[in-house]
């Protein structure tokens, strides 16, 4: 009646709110705030003595009316402690329970959002678009009223829970799995494009590596012709050089001869004319000496024979001469052929360097084409250096996101310290098949002094879809273990647990039947322990349970069905296995990535039954040594194979 009357008068101060302009914004801020500490449940608050605040503005009204508020009033008997800061330096925020981050300062949403661990912190931001992350966040309506929306998951991850009536204060809840939907849509379309841009550089580089083959090929080519263009640059040199050396020389042998056949010419017609002279002069004296002295004429025939001889010989004499001069001028013929000869074979090499330099010629604009090749590979070398720049300033965008969605992750799985309370000692293989994020999750929960639940999931897929259904399924669980705590639900009945996720994955994702347009959900099972009646039952939905009796190791049987799926059948009713744990000294839960990994000489999958038989093979090795052991196993039975799947398997010890 009491809570009537509450809600009665909220909704009349809501409306005086709406209606009087007396009241502004940082008393209804304030008004606001009050309430939701009072229908807020922080899962720590024993662990408190007063509500510390912190309120990041620099509105003096607001400071004044909250200050005001803390002198005056008290929530659930505690008070108010509230604080104001304008930088975070310095400050830690996990020691207080709430921050407000007012409109002004709206730019904190996310330094705070990252800053904070999120645990047992209630987050109220203003006007924030991180619909994901947001906790209780303020917003202004069409009309210019200031009210206040809520993301229940965000809060039930956070270990805060709200009341059933908080929207009644005007509020309004965000819709998780249309924040799940879009962030599946826009991880997809990254997905594609990262797939797209992957095929460009791939095309682009080894189009690169064409032409760089290409190129390489060129480029020997044209070292090798401009190595034998050098060697035959050198040739036509040196040629030429020797022709311009003998035509010196014989040139200055021709002139030599000229000259020294002109001297023995002049000589011969000297000598030629001295005898002839003398002859006439002889003829003369003979002729007069004949008239004068007719009596010397018989002495003088022996000298005119005499003479006669001498002239034949002489006449004999210049005939050789004459044929000597032939000679001579038959050798200066056949020195003018020769010299003929030699003028071809320079016009010869002076074509063949003609035809040298045209092929000068044409390499050297064979080297420009392949200069400007040479440029176009360069310019798409640039356009692929772009192209990989993008890559990678997408990738790491990409790589931080995932780094920031393994911090939630890590956030949401449960502490292993709570299951020293009910068991001697334990292990824990968490390995994602991406080494960051995946989707397998565990939760462990005290139900009461003497129970406790181990819940184990499977999710659809592995990385960051798997990941975003583990919060999912978290935020589901949280919901469960407040259907347990008011009774709805029994803690003893692990199968009531999975039908209860069969039917709310089936409805929060709409998957109705084969026709929706997504197919996800989990394999797993739930533990339920109770240490003073030593009892323990097990529900399994494609996953059995191991279990030391004595000294042998059994397997539970296990539901053939999986949870949430559109092929699942929604009113599918899980079976319970009770067994007393008087004899039962240790239990393991394990998902398929263990016993589904291929490897060996056959490349089969390690099994169920082998992983029973290694388990029984090592019981009597302390925990620690258990978990190394099962991880050398697996690594060394997968061998070169690629790993299939997360992996994560849990060992108890009663």
């Amino acid at each position: 009646m009491l809570f009537k009357y509450f809600i009665l008068i909220m909704l009349l101060v809501h409306n005086l709110l709406c209606l009087e302009p007396n009241i502004d914004n940082s008393q209804l801020k304030t008004i606001y705030l009050y309430n939701l500490l009072k229908n807020i449940e922080w899962g720590n608050s024993k662990d408190f003595s007063e509500y510390s605040i912190l309120v990041i503005s620099d509105d003096t009204n607001l400071k004044n009316d909250l200050l005001t508020l803390s002198a005056k009033k008290r929530v659930n008997n505690k008070s108010l402690n509230i604080e104001f800061d304008l930088k975070l330096e310095n400050r830690d925020l996990k020691k207080y329970q709430l921050v407000l981050i007012d409109e002004k300062y709206k730019y904190f949403n996310s330094l705070i959002l990252s800053k904070s661990n999120r645990k047992n912190i209630l987050i109220v931001t203003f006007e924030s678009n991180e619909k994901s992350y947001i906790m209780i966040n303020f917003y202004y309506s069409k009309d210019n009223r200031l009210l206040f929306e809520l993301n229940r998951a965000n809060l039930l991850n956070n270990n805060l829970t709200a009341s059933e009536n908080i929207i009644l204060l005007g509020g309004r809840e965000i819709d998780v799995a249309e924040i799940y939907k879009n962030l599946q849509v826009s991880m997809q379309d990254l997905e594609n494009s990262m797939k797209f841009m992957e095929d460009s550089i791939k095309k682009q580089e080894q189009d690169l590596a064409k032409k760089l083959k290409d190129n390489n090929e060129l480029n020997l080519l044209l070292a090798k012709s401009k190595e034998e263009s050098q060697k035959q640059q050198q040739i036509i040199s040196e040629g030429k050089t020797t022709l311009l050396n003998q035509q010196k020389n014989f040139e200055k042998l021709k002139n030599e001869q000229k000259i020294e056949f002109e001297k023995q010419k002049t000589l011969l017609q000297n000598k030629r004319v001295q005898l002839e002279q003398e002859l006439k002069e002889r003829e003369r004296i003979l002729t007069e000496s004949l008239s004068v002295k007719e009596q010397a004429l018989v002495n003088s025939k022996l000298e005119i024979t005499t003479l006669v001889d001498v002239y034949e010989t002489k006449q004999k004499y210049l005939q050789e001469l004459d044929n000597k001069i032939i000679d001579v001028e038959m050798k200066l013929k056949e020195q003018d052929k020769s010299l003929q000869t030699a003028v071809t074979m320079n016009e010869r090499l002076i074509v063949g360097l003609t035809i040298m330099l045209i092929f000068i010629i044409i390499i050297t604009r064979n080297k420009r084409i392949i200069q400007d090749q040479k440029t176009q590979l360069e310019i798409k070398q640039n356009k692929l250096q772009i192209s990989a720049d993008s890559l990678k300033e997408a990738n790491q965008y990409l790589n931080q996101s995932i780094e920031y969605a393994s911090y939630i992750q890590q956030s949401i799985i449960s502490d292993s310290a709570i299951l020293s309370l009910f068991f001697s000692d334990n292990f824990i293989i968490w390995e994602p098949k991406d080494k960051v994020v995946g989707g397998d999750i565990f939760f462990f929960e005290q139900v009461s002094a003497t129970e406790i639940l181990i819940m184990l999931s499977d999710c659809t897929s592995h990385g960051i879809p798997g990941a975003f259904i583990t919060i999912l399924i978290k935020a589901l669980e949280k919901q469960l273990i407040n259907k347990i705590k008011y009774g709805r639900i029994k803690a003893s009945s692990p199968a009531d647990m999975l039908s209860y996720f069969n039917r709310e994955l089936k409805h929060i994702l709409k998957q109705f039947d084969n026709s929706s347009k997504s197919n996800v959900g989990f394999d797993g099972g739930i533990v339920y322990y109770n240490r003073e009646y030593k009892v323990i039952t097990y529900s399994g939905a494609q996953t059995p349970l191991y279990y030391l009796d004595g000294n042998e190791m059994k397997m539970t049987k296990y539901d053939r069905q999986s949870v949430g799926y559109s092929t699942s059948d929604g009113n599918y009713k899980f079976t319970n296995i009770t067994f007393s744990a008087e004899f039962v000294t240790k239990i393991y839960i394990s998902t398929d990535g263990y016993y589904d990994q291929v490897g060996g000489n056959e490349r089969m999958m390690f099994g169920k039954k082998r992983l029973g038989r290694t388990l029984e093979q090592i019981q009597n090795l302390e925990f620690k040594t258990q978990k190394i052991n099962l991880l050398d196993y697996l690594i060394k039975y997968q061998g070169n194979e690629t790993r299939r799947d997360d992996i994560t398997l849990i060992g108890l010890k009663i």
